[in-house]
């Protein structure tokens, strides 16, 4: 029997409106390894986008680098990693001199002629091979291999391209491996796949067929979508990103892929819930509303809450934008640190008092003081009021120069 754990898109060293994201994912990265003794994980394979950018920061390298060498330490669980689109080759594949020692595979690129490269037997912990894994990371352009004069749009080319990759792979299983389980990984947008607002669009503006993947392959382990989801029951999983890369992703549970193998088939695929480390709130509502959610809220345990609001009311009253950002400010004094307004927006849906549509989504930080000035004097009627825009202009002209042109 083997046991497999199907992670993947761990994005290391995202940020999210400029706030880092290290210490949910270090706390992520503490709990796989407990989740690997606890589940007595023989391989963990992560399908793709280790980092959330090709050159990675030091300090998300580090936290990388120092979750390897545990794993390799402290459980009997080696890992295979592929490549995903954020990743680039030399990120993934850098320290593969190491990667023996710690009981790491590394797929950084594909090698679509040798696929004896992205082909890896599994061995029991009786040391009995039991299945093999074909290990492919996303795939570009440049690795395309079609027919000569292959006719077709972008998107035709992808999936035949894809499609050609991974039955040279599977004929490879078939004919070195015959009596194994098949296993598959992949970074790739599938059809029937739902994404959210945190993933890059790659290659094509829908899903990948489902038979690129032949069917001798018993189990596929996905990367790319964040949202937790099966392609195809029981065969076509996405995992899901670990944590939560966005505020769209707060209406569904995190998740790792416990998948056994015994006799040489799939005998059991367990969903395994991963502790939220930090709670994401996403608040919608008039002003009204949202003050209730305020008055309501209690932060709860663990990292510090990060909370967006979008106010939507009918019309412009006025002041909107200024009653937003002192609600802002008077909500953080009361919860004292115990929680932060990471996002916010205003949206009108229906007309001004002169009648003038105003239908449309802004986000605060876009708006300059000027204009939020004068769209309060303009909305008061105020006497003079243009002349007193331009004195106020001139203020402001004044303290860009003083501060070396920032706002």
């Amino acid at each position: 029997m083997i046991r497999l754990l199907h992670t993947a898109d761990w994005h290391l060293g995202k940020r999210l409106k400029q706030q880092s994201l290290l210490e949910e994912q270090q706390l992520f990265l503490d709990w796989l390894i407990s989740c690997c003794l606890e589940k007595e994980i023989d391989y963990l394979l992560m399908a793709g986008d280790l980092f959330d950018v090709a050159n990675p920061p030091q300090d998300a390298e580090q936290m990388y680098y120092s979750f390897l060498a545990r794993l390799g330490k402290e459980t009997n669980t080696k890992i295979i990693i592929t490549g995903g689109n954020h990743d680039s080759i030399g990120a993934v594949n850098g320290i593969r001199p190491l990667a023996a020692a710690w009981n790491v595979v590394l797929v950084g690129e594909p090698f679509p002629e040798d696929p004896s490269q992205e082909c890896f037997p599994l061995t029991n912990r009786n040391g009995e091979v039991e299945a093999v894994v074909a290990a492919t990371p996303f795939l570009r352009e440049k690795d395309f291999r079609l027919p000569e004069g292959f006719e077709g749009d972008i998107e035709q080319r992808i999936a035949e391209a894809h499609r050609i990759h991974y039955h040279r792979l599977a004929d490879h299983c078939i004919q070195h491996f015959p009596s194994l389980c098949h296993v598959a990984m992949g970074h790739l947008f599938a059809d029937k796949s739902i994404s959210s607002d945190s993933e890059r669009q790659v290659g094509t503006m829908h899903g990948l067929p489902l038979d690129i993947f032949p069917d001798s392959f018993a189990y596929v382990a996905l990367g790319h979508i964040h949202k937790p989801q099966s392609p195809q029951e029981n065969r076509m999983i996405y995992a899901g990103s670990p944590n939560m890369l966005s505020f769209s992703e707060t209406e569904y549970a995190k998740r790792v892929v416990v998948v056994e193998v015994s006799a040489s088939e799939i005998s059991q695929i367990e969903s395994v819930p991963i502790p939220v480390f930090r709670k994401l709130y996403d608040w919608t509502g008039t002003f009204e509303e949202i003050q209730a959610k305020i008055d309501q809220f209690e932060p709860p345990q663990g990292l510090t809450p990060w909370i967006k609001i979008n106010v939507r009311e009918e019309k412009i009253q006025g002041n909107e934008c200024a009653n937003l950002l002192e609600m802002i400010q008077k909500a953080q004094q009361d919860w004292n640190g115990k929680a932060y307004v990471l996002d916010h927006s205003l949206q009108f849906t229906g007309s001004s008092n002169a009648g003038t549509p105003t239908a449309g989504s802004v986000s605060i930080d876009s708006i300059s003081p000027s204009t939020i000035f004068a769209e309060t004097l303009r909305q008061e009627n105020y006497e003079h009021w243009e002349t007193l825009n331009q004195l106020f202009q001139g203020l402001v002209d004044e303290l860009q120069q003083s501060e070396g042109g920032e706002a």
